[in-house]
């Protein structure tokens, strides 16, 4: 059963529900047919969140970055520091729409704590960056690049605390057996608006706005996946 990174994305908000999704998956899909798995997993993050636009009369950016500390236990031991952005790009006069996504692991990343909400952030690093360009008649034509970026927040405040529960179930109906997987989630967090006190992104293909709202969050989440086969 495979899913696509777009289509992974819609599903969950978070790109370790994401990481922790797709290694449960992986698991359940070994086990015989006729079978039930039931697994949880516990993991705990820390992100900073900046988005930019711009719009020069013909052409209209949008871009979503986001930066984490992620862990299962301490994120002092453990961490994975990895970022994700989302790139939306529309050219009026010429109809023609650019979409383009990327993930990264092991980008420069300081200020973080474990179960703290962070008085500032630093990023950098590099992301590979794929997609597609749409024409007028919706043909599209893959994209790739890379983007460079650097990213600093200042946590101005105020808190809020987030408090959610979510269910999601996919059915895969491939042949010779039916795959239903039903994953619960429980996020605890507290969630705080941040200035953006510095901003760099470049491609080599078109220039990337200045980010200029961003926020940054400390969630602990919880999911439990039951696949069915």
């Amino acid at each position: 059963m495979r899913h696509s990174l777009p289509y992974l994305r819609a599903v969950f908000n978070k790109p370790y529900a994401r990481t922790a999704f797709a290694a449960l998956v992986v698991f359940g899909s070994i086990v015989s047919a006729n079978a039930t798995t039931n697994s949880e997993t516990a993991m705990i993050g820390v992100s900073g969140t900046a988005t930019g636009s711009s719009f020069d009369g013909c052409i209209s950016t949008d871009v979503y970055l986001q930066v984490s500390a992620l862990g299962s236990r301490n994120l002092n031991q453990n961490a994975s520091n990895v970022a994700s952005v989302t790139i939306i790009r529309f050219d009026s006069c010429q109809s023609v729409t650019l979409v383009a996504f990327g993930d990264a692991q092991d980008i420069n990343l300081s200020g973080v704590k474990a179960s703290q909400l962070p008085t500032s952030i630093a990023a950098s690093g590099r992301i590979p960056l794929s997609g597609s360009v749409y024409d007028a008649m919706g043909n599209a034509t893959p994209y790739s690049d890379a983007l460079t970026f650097q990213l600093a927040l200042k946590l101005i405040g105020p808190h809020t605390d987030i408090s959610q529960s979510t269910r999601s179930s996919i059915l895969s109906a491939a042949s010779p057996s039916t795959t239903l997987v039903t994953i619960d989630r429980r996020i605890d967090g507290t969630k705080g608006d941040a200035a953006v006190t510095s901003s760099l992104l470049f491609t080599s293909t078109f220039s990337i706005p200045p980010l200029s709202v961003g926020f940054m969050s400390n969630d602990k989440s919880r999911s439990s996946v039951r696949i069915t086969h």
